[in-house]
């Protein structure tokens, strides 16, 4: 595993932080010994509201606007005092049927929601990794703002700021460049401007009906493929990185994370990003998705030598 990750700052000439790339990379060179070209259903969850978060995000949000601003905040404080272990402690007294969910992540997720001072936020809480960036960094951060989008749905909101920003920026950067590496084509059919053109014109009621996401393309392919095949559980091509990067990289990811390589270029605040990854190691908490940010930087910064020394 660890000679995929020395190939990742290679194959996407960036510091690109999404650990599922890996496996997508994995699968693309399985596909590959078959065919050479690939067809993908990324998209579809944006234009036909997919995802969970955007059901969740609904439910939460009814409530999240009533609230005042310091409740907020203490419900967030809450749900992080809590350390990893205590949460899966809490999973072995659920019922079975309940015991696969990580508590834990999605309750620091939750924590997050609630952290949000205004709408804008609340929506990008639910993809963002690090809150508050200027956190971890010692520069000025200067980001692009979305305070003009005007989206009375908080649903619609949220898809909007996929499709703009989570949808290109990541997932189809993901899936071009882990195809790519192996010279595989992975074509995005769903992304057809006609297709996306009726999708943003289809009412959010039809897009979730009767409790079932992405309702329209359903009755559709009810018509060629059994329902069994389209009812299962949605899988995410999910790693157990925390646990990897308290055994088998550890020795890697302390080496990205030690205070000489974070001080060879001064953009981080080392002191945080290290007190993250005590916490992390020691199990106090699940910093997995924060630490790949940092070690992919990091190990594109080290390959192509672009530390600058004072």
């Amino acid at each position: 595993v660890k000679s995929i990750f020395e190939k990742l700052v290679i194959q996407y000439d960036e510091p690109f932080a999404d650990f599922s790339q890996i496996p997508t990379y994995l699968v693309s060179k399985l596909a590959k010994t078959k065919v050479s070209v690939s067809l993908s259903g990324d998209g579809g969850d944006e234009l036909f509201l997919g995802y969970d978060r955007y059901v969740i995000g609904k439910k939460l949000y009814s409530l999240f606007k009533y609230l005042p601003p310091a409740l907020s905040r203490t419900i967030a404080k809450s749900c992080n005092y809590l350390q990893p272990k205590h949460w899966e402690y809490l999973i072995k007294h659920l019922p079975k049927k309940y015991q696969f969910i990580n508590i834990a992540d999605k309750a620091y997720k939750f924590a997050d929601v609630f952290s949000s001072s205004n709408n804008l936020e609340f929506c990008q809480s639910f993809t963002s990794i690090w809150n508050n960036p200027s956190e971890i960094l010692n520069a000025e951060l200067a980001i692009s703002s979305n305070s003009e989008i005007n989206i009375s749905s908080i649903m619609q909101t949220m898809s909007h700021l996929d499709m703009t920003s989570y949808l290109p920026d990541c997932i189809l950067t993901k899936v071009d460049r882990a195809s790519m590496a192996v010279s595989l084509e992975a074509r995005i059919p769903l992304l057809d401007h006609r297709i996306v053109e009726y999708a943003c014109m289809i009412p959010e009621q039809l897009k979730i009906k009767h409790g079932q996401t992405k309702w329209p393309l359903r009755q559709i392919l009810y018509k060629y493929v059994p329902k069994s095949m389209l009812e299962r559980p949605k899988m995410g091509f999910s790693l157990p990185m925390g646990d990897w990067l308290r055994g088998p990289l550890r020795e890697w990811a302390e080496n990205l994370l030690s205070e000489d390589s974070l001080g060879t270029h001064g953009l981080f605040n080392a002191n945080v990003i290290r007190q993250k990854w005590q916490d992390h190691i020691k199990c106090k908490a699940n910093w997995q998705y924060q630490l790949w940010v940092i070690l992919m930087f990091q190990q594109w910064i080290q390959h192509y030598n672009l530390a600058t020394q004072d």
